[in-house]
């Protein structure tokens, strides 16, 4: 169990092991303030949506565009 966190020059990519189906994520600040959450599917909320998601039982990989995460954290800030 666990996951790991990976990134490239164009995506950040989640890998979680877990007994769970898709685990949420959220990115914060410094003083714990939600700032928004990478999700592999559509969910209400301050929320990125994953350009790639595999979710199974037990697996889920997830690919985020950083472009993305990064217009969306200079927006919201």
């Amino acid at each position: 169990m666990g996951f790991s966190i990976t990134q490239n020059g164009t995506h950040l990519i989640i890998e979680d092991y877990s007994s769970e189906w898709a685990p949420y994520y959220f990115i914060s600040l410094k003083n714990d303030k939600e700032v928004l959450g990478p999700v592999a599917y559509e969910a209400e909320g301050n929320n990125i949506l994953a350009e790639y998601a595999y979710v199974t039982i037990g697996y889920t990989k997830e690919i985020y565009s950083l472009k993305d995460l990064f217009d969306h954290l200079s927006s919201g800030i």
